[in-house]
């Protein structure tokens, strides 16, 4: 088949999001099937005053060698294209819109575009996004798959069409335990930095910050796609890692901590159990669709005092930070990646209209 995903823009940073759609479009690709990745650069449309043909240009010149973070299939293609007009649009089998920025796109081409699925990865009602224009994304009629229960129950309140749950998956073959649990450094953490404010960052560096004047000898590692200003000598950082990178970083730490106030699924804090931390969260809806009291410490989002308190018990009971990284590591093996990636695709196929969709091209 010829599938088509469309993601809103080309992202010069990691994007969670993105990462799911790269490894959909990878298993896909190596199932034999052709796979397309389209990028909207929205007429060289910016917010920083840049003339849009200039701008244009400037973007497709960043497309060059995009993304340098994953390495995608060789049977995946990519373009960026001028906007999501069916003209730049090759005629397929499934196009599956990732956003509510393209939704509305992915809704508006023709048949000769294939069936129309809606993969829904968060309720993105960020910046000047409207609620309005959210919710309605979801009764567009297209094939929504969510990827988290909390999100399948804010859907099917707006869809007047069945919403499938399909959860996110990890490569458990990347990320597991390579460094023992027992004989990590016990004054060690690590954080995924991200300025996006859902994430809760700014959070994250004061109790970090307050920590390192208790435990002097804290080590603290940091990876994201934008390194923090005025990063403290004490904290090292990682620019765009790649999982392989993450995975070490992760192996390398005793403890993760994650500050969120907003996911839809979470995935890091899921990599940081496969891989032997001990998981503090906040108990934002998309992190509990894993963490439990039982392999977590968990605090309310924004609760500075509640999430220090969490992390001063784990660096200072071993026993109760080596337990927690067994049960969490224990627990994250249900969520394989080839299991999500295999219902993505049975999905699609059973629900193509194979009299009018399903032909080779």
């Amino acid at each position: 088949m010829k599938i088509n995903f469309f993601l809103p823009e080309v992202y010069k940073g990691i994007a969670g999001g993105f990462k799911v759609v790269y490894q959909y479009s990878n298993y896909l690709a190596s199932k034999g099937h052709d796979v397309r990745i389209y990028y909207n650069l929205k007429n060289g449309e910016n917010g920083k005053h840049i003339p849009k043909s200039i701008a244009y240009i400037l973007k497709k010149i960043m497309f060059i060698g995009y993304p340098k973070w994953c390495k995608l299939h060789e049977n995946v293609t990519q373009s960026a294209v001028k906007n999501y007009n069916e003209q730049y649009i090759r005629d397929a089998n499934i196009s599956i819109a990732t956003s509510p920025y393209t939704a509305y796109s992915v809704y508006q081409l023709p048949k000769t575009k294939g069936e129309k699925f809606y993969f829904i990865q968060g309720y993105e009602n960020w910046g000047k996004t409207t609620d309005d224009f959210v919710r309605k994304s979801y009764d567009l009629g297209m094939n929504n798959i969510v990827i988290s229960h909390w999100l399948k129950e804010i859907v099917d309140k707006y869809s007047s069409k069945g919403d499938t749950l399909i959860p996110n998956g990890i490569d458990l073959d990347i990320f597991k335990v390579k460094n023992t649990i027992e004989n990590r450094n016990p004054k060690s953490i690590c954080m995924l930095y991200s300025t996006g404010e859902t994430k809760g960052c700014n959070y994250g560096m004061d109790i970090l910050k307050k920590l390192k004047q208790k435990y002097v000898n804290l080590k603290v590692n940091l990876f994201g796609s934008v390194k923090p200003k005025h990063l403290p000598k004490w904290m090292s950082f990682t620019k765009n890692a790649t999982e392989l990178q993450v995975a070490e970083i992760l192996n390398d730490s005793a403890i993760f901590m994650c500050t969120s106030i907003e996911e839809g699924f979470g995935l890091p804090g899921l990599e940081a159990m496969a891989c032997g931390c001990a998981l503090a969260t906040t108990n934002c809806l998309g992190i509990m669709e894993y963490a439990n009291s039982k392999n977590s410490l968990i605090s309310k989002p924004k609760d500075v005092k509640a999430m220090y308190k969490n992390i001063d018990k784990l660096l200072s009971d071993k026993e109760l930070r080596i337990e927690l990284a067994k049960k969490g590591n224990k627990d994250a093996q249900i969520w394989n990646l080839e299991t999500s990636q295999e219902k993505f695709e049975k999905y699609l196929l059973e629900n193509i209209d194979k009299e009018k969709n399903f032909r080779k091209k």
